[in-house]
């Protein structure tokens, strides 16, 4: 099993999630993927882990372009499993263990994710998989309030998950191809759960594998940036064309009703104006066609 810890600014994250997961019991191969930071960020990694295999993109790709060349290299390079990783988490010493365990017991299993808490709060549940709410309805984190009580300890299949992170089977990629590059960020992680499911692929949650997440801080101010509120509306405008199934009839008008709720509670009133543009975005964008880990198309980070 290949593993990749994704970078992008943040050394001193890149460097505590490295250190949690270097010798970790179930990865044979650990590299860092550094998508467009700036030399002397890259530099602090590299003086932290000389010996770590360092890949990097020179300009930020998005998130659906850096794991899809990270995925590409690994599987190019002989991976059944690949695990993808955010900076911003921190790993249980047997997480790895945990999910390779699950992956065997389901052979259906496309994607596996572990129990997600708040590293502010390590015993309050970030996601536990994702859960599609009738009303308003929209797709939310599977999440506790405060710390957990046994809401979630049952391991299980789900109908979607996140990729902050997650275990994914090679074989599976290689039937259903890599992210949509038609999302740049937000909402990635819906579809291809989706396309997993729809191929006959399980989405796994596994509760004995535990990582804690550097989200913003539980009851942290939630007011967003234009550059978050500008990716969310286009990607759930995006993804609400493909999926027209997904909210069928009047959930589909109540679920852009709810975003918007959304956008003006949290991100306030130029929030929604960023928003609303972007809903046009989404709306016009061209669907691109989905590449897979052998596709010539698939840029490729340069190992250095």
């Amino acid at each position: 099993m290949h593993a990749f810890v994704l970078g992008y600014h943040a050394p001193e994250d890149s460097i505590e999630c490295l250190a949690s997961l270097i010798d970790l019991p179930g990865i044979d191969q650990l590299y860092y993927l550094d998508n467009g930071s700036t030399p002397e960020e890259l530099a602090q990694v590299r003086a932290a882990f000389p010996d770590l295999d360092v890949l990097r993109f020179v300009d930020n790709v998005g998130y659906s372009g850096a794991f899809n060349g990270a995925v590409a290299h690994c599987i190019r390079n002989g991976a059944d499993w690949v695990l993808a990783a955010n900076n911003d988490l921190i790993f249980d010493r047997e997480a790895m263990i945990r999910m390779l365990d699950a992956a065997g017991r389901d052979p259906e299993a496309g994607i596996l994710v572990p129990k997600i808490y708040y590293h502010d709060a390590p015993e309050q549940i970030w996601s536990a998989g994702f859960a599609q709410r009738v009303f308003p309805p929209t797709i939310i984190h599977r999440k506790t309030a405060g710390p957990e009580a046994g809401e979630f300890d049952l391991e299980e299949r789900v109908d979607f998950l996140p990729l902050c992170t997650a275990l994914v089977s090679a074989e599976a990629v290689k039937k259903i191809g890599l992210l949509d590059p038609t999302f740049f960020f937000y909402c990635e992680d819906t579809d291809y759960s989706k396309r997993m499911r729809d191929a006959g692929y399980s989405l796994r949650y596994v509760p004995d594998s535990k990582v804690w997440h550097k989200s913003p801080k539980v009851g942290a101010d939630k007011r967003g940036k234009d550059h978050f509120w500008h990716h969310y509306g286009r990607s759930e405008r995006i993804f609400c064309r493909k999926y027209p199934s997904v909210y069928p009839g009047i959930q589909m008008w109540l679920h852009l009703a709810y975003l918007h709720a959304r956008t003006v509670y949290e991100g306030g009133w130029s929030g929604l104006s960023v928003f609303r543009k972007s809903l046009k975005e989404g709306r016009e964008a061209e669907m691109l066609p989905i590449p897979n880990w052998d596709d010539p198309s698939v840029k490729l980070p340069e190992l250095i």
